[in-house]
């Protein structure tokens, strides 16, 4: 329990969204319970507290490529990628490649590029400019032979499209 007077409320912005993957087992691959398990993922929205008065910190840019067999042990492929370095954007695996779809690289700058690999080492520009508006924070699935591009945030609004390519 935290006293109000320590709490901080987050700003609310047009360019966050705040995605938690909890990790319980910590110390090898031998914890994991066998079988299928459901990771826990959780959204937190733009108007969360912060504890001790804290700032809230945007994760460091980056266009770093890393893998895993395990989930556990991670090796790095790229230290440094053709693309530029951005956050909160997502990567789907489509057509046996990586694609990275657009994202956020600071100053309020969001993209609507896309890059593709076939193995995270050497990268390819597919698009510099997609036919969707620049944005960060949205989703990409794959589903039947298709990338979708779900909403996000660009242009200082929410966006509700969904775009598909294939």
């Amino acid at each position: 329990i935290h006293k109000i007077s320590n709490l901080k409320l987050i700003q609310r912005t047009n360019n966050m969204k705040i995605i938690g993957i909890g990790k319980n087992y910590v110390n090898d691959s031998s914890e994991m319970p066998k079988g299928d398990v459901v990771p826990l993922i959780f959204t937190k929205p733009d108007s969360s507290l912060l504890e001790n008065n804290a700032d809230l910190e945007l994760p460091a840019f980056s266009n770093d490529v890393w893998y895993s067999d395990d989930g556990i042990s991670w090796l790095k492929a790229s230290s440094s990628t053709s693309f530029t370095e951005r956050i909160s954007f997502p990567s789907v695996v489509f057509d046996n490649k990586i694609w990275v779809v657009a994202g956020f690289i600071g100053n309020s700058t969001s993209l609507n590029d896309i890059w593709i690999s076939t193995d995270g080492i050497d990268w390819s520009e597919a698009t510099g400019g997609a036919p969707f508006d620049k944005r960060s924070g949205h989703s990409s699935v794959v589903l039947n032979d298709k990338v979708f591009v779900i909403g996000g945030f660009g242009n200082g609004e929410a966006k509700s499209d969904v775009w598909t390519f294939d």
